[in-house]
């Protein structure tokens, strides 16, 4: 009987073991799929109470939640909250993401007054919704002017193409080195840098009048590299300096002196940080400097395996570096600003660096001796697009992402190419009034 009642007992207990077993299994299944809690948006740009002056603005928002997300619309409403133009649905592939858009306005609809952004997010359960206030105050139509430097013997030209495709009449010819072109977009000003004597010029973007200027500092008079958003234009030069300017004004708003053998050779910001790839001669090293975006104050320095050649916004609190090594590699990698880490997504031998850019979709456009090429910085890859060895600068439409790139004297775009007047060096995009 002690035998027979101790097997049953045992037999009892494993089905209320299995039994247990069974149920917890069901419930942990029901708690992985539950969804706890609510997506959450943050609105970046426009910031609250910006003033917006053209057809066309960027707005940048954040999206995350505890579950994959089904879709994000974002939408313009007026100050009583009804919509004014044409809803965009986004379709992310994962639980946390990023968008750029630019955003144009619905026929009627852009004039004085107070409007907001609308973001709405879905998950397939709960849906949030987030607004941003905002002012515009539109009082001509623009479009997205192709601007160029051609070179024609010790002369360099700025030309302008309009929305047609027809060449304006020349806008600028000077005799200095052009060694970068920028674009402030929205404000429709073109930002050169040159290099002997070495200045930074702010033009007009519609007729080329300069609208002011700055001539670089002693002991090195020479600027090295600047990267505008957002109104703001960071500037280097060679003597260790860098400034945050105002990019309509040209004020100065920040300025910070490195270590007198510290070089600077790209710069970029983000929310948080200003970058600042350097050179540091006595050593012969590579570092990267973080400074603090509200004050320019050093925060950290990273050593880095070789030259950078550039350094562009991969996805929200992400950079991506573009660097070159002592064999002559090029190499990926990006840089998370929270967690202060770096990650290699790939290697290209063989490319002698002439360009490269950054888009809004996760890419690079490599110009290089071997062409044009696309880099996937995600993935690590790169596609190459024309293998001509004449290829001197390349970048997409600001509205429809269309590929331009130069070829000699030749302007691509889309299906069609322009002939131009000298070897084309510099392309940009600005917003330019009809």
């Amino acid at each position: 009987m002690i035998t027979k009642n101790s097997n049953f007992r045992f037999l009892v207990s494993g089905i209320q073991i299995s039994f247990l077993t069974v149920m917890l299994l069901a419930f942990f299944s029901c708690q992985k799929e539950k969804d706890k809690s609510d997506p959450v948006i943050e609105i970046i740009r426009p910031v609250e109470g910006e003033i917006i002056r053209t057809n066309t603005f960027e707005v940048k928002f954040r999206v995350n939640d505890d579950i994959q997300l089904k879709y994000i619309r974002l939408a313009l409403a007026n100050d009583q909250f009804e919509p004014v133009n044409t809803p965009v649905f986004f379709y992310p592939k994962g639980k946390d993401t990023t968008i750029n858009y630019m955003v144009s306005w619905d026929e009627g609809y852009g004039g004085n007054g107070e409007y907001k952004v609308q973001v709405l997010a879905e998950d397939g359960r709960n849906s949030k919704f987030k607004y941003r206030s905002f002012n515009a105050d539109i009082s001509v139509v623009g479009y997205a002017q192709l601007q160029y430097f051609s070179k024609r013997d010790q002369y360099w030209d700025l030309w302008g193409l309009d929305f047609n495709g027809f060449v304006s009449e020349s806008l600028v010819t000077q005799s200095e080195e052009v060694i970068q072109l920028e674009s402030g977009l929205l404000n429709g000003n073109l930002y050169t840098l040159t290099a002997f004597p070495s200045r930074l010029q702010a033009r007009d973007g519609s007729d080329g009048r300069q609208l002011w200027y700055k001539e670089a500092a002693m002991p090195h008079t020479l600027f090295t590299h600047m990267f505008v958003k957002d109104n703001m234009l960071l500037l280097a030069d060679a003597s260790g300096t860098i400034s945050m300017l105002n990019a309509t004004t040209g004020s100065g708003l920040l300025t910070h002196h490195q270590q007198t053998d510290t070089i600077p050779q790209r710069v970029y910001f983000d929310e948080k940080y200003i970058y600042v790839a350097n050179k540091v001669v006595s050593g012969g090293q590579y570092i990267l400097s973080l400074h603090h975006i509200a004050t320019a104050s050093p925060y950290k320095r990273f050593v880095l395996p070789g030259k950078v050649h550039g350094i562009f916004q991969f996805l929200y609190k992400e950079a991506t570096l573009l660097m070159e090594n002592d064999a002559g590699d090029l190499l990926l990698h990006t840089f998370h600003n929270e967690d202060e880490t770096f990650t290699a997504k790939g290697s290209f031998s063989g490319h002698v660096l002439r360009q490269v850019r950054s888009t809004d979709q996760g890419e690079l456009l490599l110009v290089s001796d071997k062409g044009l090429g696309i880099i996937d910085v995600a993935a690590g890859n790169i596609q190459m697009v024309d293998e001509s060895s004449e290829i001197q600068d390349a970048l997409r439409h600001p509205m429809t992402n269309g590929l331009t790139y130069t070829n000699g004297s030749k302007i691509f775009r889309g299906s069609g190419s322009f002939q131009a007047f000298g070897e084309v060096k510099f392309l940009t995009y600005t917003f330019i009034g009809d």
